[in-house]
């Protein structure tokens, strides 16, 4: 950018944003705020946006009250080979972690060998979130894929794909949508105590 803008008229000011967690987006969104002179504009978005995810985590908090446990869960980006979800992704897991609930007695523990790494799975439930694949495409991919025989010993696995254009804007991309990553999450792992926090036709179960 820096050099294409050598000997124009106009150096226009640029900003770098590069956030890695959910709180560096939301500092993002007061930069932009600032840059634009729409300081108020997002002051009022990310009380809009912190209510939200407060909303979410009393509700996990609610549930919990009734008994339910958190699940314990593996976001992947992709299946061959396989690739873990990071940077803020594992934040919009946290709301239906952060209660600090026990780790379930007798846990599998199944072990794959993908490009020479070893993967220690501990997890009773997959959570896809391809970046360009569509649903179908996903599901396709995950029926294809070699899978450990152990897998078959966990009852309570499962599995969910979400699409593309909503994986890339809630999952991928750091802005606002980041919270409704959130509420689409919650849905997921607890469809009885959210119901409808997910845009229509957004996710669907890999494993029935």
């Amino acid at each position: 950018m820096e050099a294409a803008l050598i000997g124009a008229e106009r150096t226009p000011a640029m900003v770098a944003l590069d956030p890695i967690a959910v709180e560096g987006i939301f500092h993002s969104i007061t930069t932009v705020g600032a840059m634009t002179e729409s300081e108020d504009d997002a002051i009022e978005l990310l009380e809009e946006l912190r209510e939200d995810i407060g909303e979410i985590e009393q509700g996990v908090v609610a549930r919990h009250d009734q008994g339910l446990r958190p699940k314990r869960v593996v976001v992947l980006e992709g299946l061959s080979p396989l690739l873990a979800s990071g940077r803020w992704l594992p934040e919009q897991v946290r709301p239906g972690r952060r209660l600090g609930a026990p780790r379930p007695r007798g846990r599998a523990r199944l072990r794959d060998h993908v490009g020479g790494h070893q993967w220690t799975w501990t997890r009773r439930m997959l959570f896809f979130a391809p970046a360009g694949l569509t649903v179908i495409q996903a599901q396709a991919v995950w029926r294809k894929l070699p899978k450990p025989e152990v897998w078959e010993d966990l009852g309570k696995l499962s599995a969910t794909a979400t699409s593309s254009s909503w994986s890339r804007s809630i999952f991928s991309r750091p802005g606002p949508r980041v919270v409704d990553g959130v509420a689409m999450l919650a849905e997921i792992f607890d469809p009885e105590g959210f119901i409808d926090t997910s845009p229509p036709d957004s996710w669907t179960p890999l494993v029935e």
